[in-house]
């Protein structure tokens, strides 16, 4: 049975959080306020691209503010938001992705920001803009942040196989 978490070798630092699919880590609160400009960075390393992976998100009551992310449609890394806190994406869901496939055991860095003013989402992969999208749907999202998981219909969705380190919260829109 593979463990839910655990160490490995880090990108910065000795210590990465390690996630086999069937787990991850959440701390209690909002990192940021996800209905104002802010900027969520982490390292990842997938060992798989098949399906759904999120390595950053914060849950609302039924679906994650955001999500930082592996998308399962494409193969590409992606920062994505829905419309609403509901089950369903609805109008106003965006997402900015990735140019091109990542490989798999090879260390990413990602930064997806919310820019409140332009109503905005990008994605920066190794410091480079992916993309940039039109969102003007932003809510509130108040309950745990979670690593190596989302949150979708009210569940615990989209777990990581691979690692993250050096996850990273601001609440501003940073480039």
């Amino acid at each position: 049975t593979p463990q839910p978490a655990g160490w490995t070798a880090g990108i910065v630092g000795p210590h990465a959080l390690r996630l086999s699919g069937v787990g991850g880590a959440d701390a209690p609160k909002p990192a940021v306020d996800t209905t104002k400009s802010y900027t969520v960075s982490a390292w990842v390393k997938v060992a798989r691209l098949e399906g759904y992976q999120t390595f950053v998100s914060i849950d609302a009551a039924h679906v994650s503010g955001f999500f930082l992310q592996l998308q399962g449609s494409s193969g590409k890394f992606s920062l994505s938001a829905v419309g609403h806190d509901s089950g369903e994406p609805g109008a106003g869901a965006a997402a900015a992705v990735a140019l091109a496939k990542p490989a798999v055991d090879t260390w990413y860095h990602l930064a997806g920001v919310y820019d409140a003013d332009a109503h905005t989402l990008s994605l920066y992969v190794n410091g480079a803009l992916q993309q940039t999208v039109p969102y003007a749907s932003a809510f509130r999202a108040d309950g745990p942040t979670a690593i190596g998981r989302g949150f979708y219909n009210g569940s615990r969705t989209d777990f990581v196989r691979g690692a993250v380190d050096d996850v990273r919260f601001y609440q501003s829109a940073l480039a």
